[in-house]
């Protein structure tokens, strides 16, 4: 039930009317890691693209000895007279990478749950609505959780995995769901399962299962975090078939946000094989 395409970049096939056509890079020649984002729909039916926060290194590149910057600037990309564009409008409460994400049930807003900042990793939960405002959607994570992998399925943001420090060389080991349509709901958490204790594994859901595997388990060597990428792959049915496993064609870890469903299978866009991890 898993195809991967070693296609970069970002493939959008919701957008009504937009099927094939080109959109504009985002406005920042650099790019930006670990977005959040989705395809939300205005009051008149049109669909647009909100993304916020992110991650890059704008003077030089790390291994230079850069600095790394967190954004928190929200954009939007609309369609006005056949031509589409971005447009800054908002700012998330900090510079954040790495969040769980998905848009509301009515796809007016997109939830933002934990993530890192400059500052730490976060629990809160947020939601940018089409004007760019911020609120707070739900009461925050029961811990810190950032990297961690997620989807969106029956009503609920799932995340799996992540880490709650940046020195975290153990993985969170647990799967926690929050009800969208109810957010005053605790979180729910499972038991530990080793197989959810990766970061920025690959996660998505359709066809009555939950998929996750690849992503990368922590270690510790030289005192440091060290990653270890994996190819396994679990999948479990809501139709009594209980957990299945296979194997990925090769290790990966890091995919552009949760798989993305098709009629019959599930696609993984991009993503790090770890062959320049350490390079």
């Amino acid at each position: 039930m898993l195809r991967l395409t070693p296609l970069l970049g970002l493939f959008v096939a919701a957008l009504a009317g937009a099927q094939g056509e080109p959109l504009p890079d985002l406005p920042d020649p650099l790019g930006r890691a670990g977005m959040m984002a989705a395809v939300l729909r205005e009051p008149d039916g049109s669909e647009t693209i909100v993304a916020a926060g992110g991650t890059n290194f704008p003077d030089k590149m790390p291994w230079q000895g850069g600095q790394r910057k967190y954004h928190k600037e929200i954009l939007k990309l609309a369609r006005k007279d056949g031509v589409w564009s971005w447009s800054k409008i908002g700012d998330l409460p900090e510079g954040l990478v790495g969040a769980a994400f998905c848009p509301t049930p009515k796809r007016d807003g997109l939830v933002i749950a934990g993530g890192a900042s400059a500052e730490g990793h976060r629990a809160d939960v947020w939601v940018v609505g089409l004007d760019g405002k911020v609120t707070r959607f739900a009461e925050s994570m029961t811990r810190p959780r950032a990297y961690a992998g997620f989807t969106s399925a029956n009503g609920h943001l799932i995340v799996i995995g992540g880490i709650t420090r940046p020195d975290d060389t153990t993985a969170i080991a647990t799967l926690t769901s929050l009800d969208l349509d109810d957010p005053d709901k605790p979180w729910r958490t499972t038991d530990a399962d080793p197989s959810y204790g990766r970061i920025i594994p690959l996660v998505g859901a359709g066809l009555r299962k939950l998929v996750w595997g690849g992503g990368c388990s922590l270690s510790e060597k030289d005192g440091k975090p060290f990653r270890d990428y994996h190819e396994n792959l679990a999948y479990q049915s809501t139709d009594g078939e209980g957990n299945r496993f296979h194997g990925l064609p090769n290790k990966l870890a890091g995919a552009a946000g949760p798989g993305v469903l098709s009629q019959t299978h599930l696609f993984f866009v991009g993503g790090d094989d770890g062959t320049q991890y350490g390079a």
